[in-house]
């Protein structure tokens, strides 16, 4: 009798330990699912509402409440950025019969504002645990659906994650946090970097590049060369812990006047690739050789680098004909990822519209510089291109939208019958002669804005606005001047500056031609240069003194200014 009594009263102390700690969850969010941090966050999910973000033309995320691959809100990335000043995210949520007494956690960076959108529900005061938010929701008996919205009316950003509403009694959070998203640490300084763990459970640390730092499982932190890295703190869970990991980004440096940490000479590591195409970079490789250089500095030498598309920041467009995008070894949005930036298409080539979108998982070798742009390593912006596209390397999409060949006065026509500040969705051909040009060529910017007409002396004109050559990319010498004939490709607007003053000009134009050359073809030499060579005029005639205008040179045609 006394040994069946023990077991019935383990058994009640069983189910006991079992229920203090049993949850019935009713929504939870962690953005999981989201795979393409550009896109319109209202496409999401159909029962979620977001406000606070500007769109660019082609409907994806410009600024603003947006997607992010990362984990500043304490949660598991990916995470949702809320704008400041107003952005809102409001979620309409099934209870399926469900009421009374609810309970909502959710990690967040900043102390944003929950609101319920049902009159008769009320929310409790949120308690916080590191940046783990919990509170209250009491739901009358018969409400069939709950409106919470997550409301950001501070001058900064925040980030939301890992959302829970619930009943019964969840495990507690763990509570852990490094109180900063990233670090610098220099070798031979003291080093302050501790983690907040103020339930003090047991944790393991690791760290994503042992070859630039180490931390023990004690949580000392050894400094080995310049370069970055991620300590990343973990905790199992318990029956009375939720599981959590927090990680920071560390950045190394070396000593003024120093050589770099144990063993590695600042060098960061071995590579496995020597960037070549036969021996193209990996990932990691590229994350080796980028954390070498200094802030700002970039190779000297063109590299390959392979790797798998594992999250898109901004896919390619025909405004820009360039994509920025993360990619890793093994696919995975992890630690190990290296950016992407202001990426061009197959054969260096600005992407148009029929070409191939990239997408997440898709296998790419990457040819360019790398660079270290103030602590994060990603290719140099336009210096860099897709040369393999899952085994692809020519371009075999559908060349630029066939485009309409039109007069100054025609243009002006169409630009007339438009709306104020409409755009034309047809892509014309221009042709004309250069009457002004608004500013002097920078080669900073790599662009005209320049006035057009019919004739050399024209005043009905057309404003061709920031307009690049013919690849989509900036010139790199002044070749435009007054009385030039040009052929220009672009979109027609009707522009309204702030007086109210109506512009007929371009939109996303290209100088496609100057008096009849590619722009794409012309190199560009001062008058007073030493030309190696004899030199002839397009006729096919010798020229001893070339003065300005288009001539041919070993083969090759230049512009002498």
């Amino acid at each position: 009798m006394v040994k069946n009594l023990r077991y019935v009263l383990m058994s009640m102390l069983v189910m006991f330990g079992m229920s203090a700690y049993a949850e019935d969850i009713i929504w939870q969010e962690d953005w999981s699912e989201v795979t393409d941090f550009t896109m319109n966050p209202n496409n999401f999910k159909s029962n979620y509402t977001f406000t606070g973000f500007e769109l660019k033309e082609d409907q994806t995320v410009k600024s603003g409440t947006k997607f992010y691959d990362a984990n500043l809100a304490g949660g598991t990335a990916p995470e949702l950025l809320i704008a400041k000043n107003g952005g809102t995210f409001t979620a309409t949520i099934s209870l399926n019969g469900k009421s009374g007494v609810m309970h909502l956690s959710y990690y967040c960076n900043k102390n944003i504002e929950v609101l319920a959108a049902n009159k008769d529900v009320t929310l409790s005061e949120a308690t916080v645990t590191g940046t783990c938010y919990e509170l209250s929701v009491t739901v009358p008996e018969g409400t069939e659906t709950l409106g919470l919205t997550f409301s950001n009316s501070l001058t900064n950003n925040a980030r939301l994650d890992n959302i829970k509403l619930y009943q019964g009694t969840a495990k507690k959070a763990a509570g852990l946090s490094w109180g900063k998203a990233s670090t610098t640490l220099t070798i031979g300084e003291e080093i302050t970097l501790t983690l907040s763990n103020e339930n003090n459970l047991p944790v393991t640390y690791s760290s994503s590049k042992d070859s630039v730092a180490t931390i023990s499982q004690e949580g000392v932190i050894t400094l080995k060369a310049e370069g970055k890295t991620i300590f990343t703190a973990s905790f199992a869970g318990n029956d009375e812990y939720e599981a959590q990991s927090v990680s920071i980004e560390v950045t190394v440096k070396a000593a003024e006047g120093g050589e770099g940490g144990e063993g590695q000479g600042g060098e960061g590591g071995e590579t496995t690739g020597n960037g070549t195409l036969e021996s193209p970079y990996t990932v990691a490789d590229a994350l080796i050789v980028a954390g070498t250089l200094e802030k700002g500095a970039k190779t000297s030498n063109d590299v390959f680098v392979k790797g798998i598309i594992c999250s898109v920041k901004y896919t390619f467009s025909a405004q820009y004909g360039t994509a920025t995008f993360n990619i890793s070894d093994d696919g995975q949005t992890g630690q190990d990822v290296f950016q992407c930036y202001g990426i061009y298409y197959l054969e260096n080539q600005a992407w148009v519209d029929g070409n191939t979108q990239i997408k997440v998982g898709d296998e790419v070798i990457i040819y360019g510089k790398l660079m270290n742009y103030n602590g994060t390593l990603e290719t140099s912006n336009k210096e860099a291109y897709i040369y393999s596209l899952n085994g692809v390397t020519k371009n075999g999409g559908t060349p630029q939208p066939e485009s309409e060949k039109i007069t100054v006065a025609q243009a002006l026509d169409i630009i007339a019958a438009l709306d104020s500040s409409a755009v034309t969705t047809t892509v014309y051909e221009i042709e004309g002669f250069v009457v002004s040009l608004d500013e002097a060529f920078n080669p900073q910017y790599g662009n005209y804005t320049a006035n057009i007409g019919d004739t050399k002396d024209a005043t009905a004109t057309l404003k061709v606005f920031r307009a690049k050559n013919a690849a989509n990319q900036k010139f790199t010498e002044d070749v435009l001047t007054v009385g030039d004939k040009v052929l220009v490709k672009g979109k027609l607007q009707k522009y309204v500056d702030k007086s109210k003053n109506v512009i007929p000009e371009t939109k996303d134009a290209l100088i496609m031609e100057i008096n009849g050359e590619s722009t794409n073809s012309i190199a560009v030499v001062k008058a007073d240069s030493r030309l190696q060579g004899a030199i002839y005029n397009l006729r096919g005639q010798r020229v001893m003194t070339p003065s300005k205008g288009l001539y041919i040179m070993n083969g090759k045609k230049f512009f002498v200014k």
